[in-house]
């Protein structure tokens, strides 16, 4: 578990690159909660959590990252359809105005395409401008 409370994407770069050397890891969970954090750190995030090929379980919590967009979002999406073995997955970005809702719906569909995912019913979550709420149906 890693609370990150007050980083930057100046050092999310350097924190992240560590992940890669992590490869046998197959929990993880980040809280990013209130971090300063932007397009750039959820690249650098997406760039190491894109080397853990044995990830099972990922939680990250973003609220309050009023820095991402759309740019940071989309990186994300894509590294989540690399994570081929991942089973429990959690995420909440709340709070981010800068989010289209266009760009949500797209990391619903790519989440929704994990094996994990496949017979989970997307229609009952809120799609809402600037927040994102996702949970493994193992949750529900």
């Amino acid at each position: 578990f890693w609370k990150l409370q007050g980083i930057t994407d100046a050092c999310f770069g350097q924190v992240f690159s560590e992940l890669r050397e992590l490869k046998s890891l197959t929990q993880l969970k980040i809280n990013l909660a209130g971090c300063n954090i932007g397009d750039n750190g959820l690249i650098g995030l997406s760039k190491g959590l894109n080397k853990l090929s044995l990830l099972e379980g990922l939680e990250l919590d973003c609220q309050k990252s009023l820095k991402v967009t759309d740019i940071g979002l989309q990186e994300l999406a894509k590294m989540l359809g690399t994570l081929l073995k991942l089973q429990d997955f959690s995420m909440k970005i709340i709070g981010c105005d800068k989010l289209s809702k266009s760009q949500i719906e797209t990391l619903y569909s790519i989440v929704r395409s994990l094996p994990a995912f496949q017979e989970y019913d997307f229609t009952n979550e809120p799609i809402n401008h600037g927040t994102v709420y996702i949970r493994s149906p193992k949750y529900f």
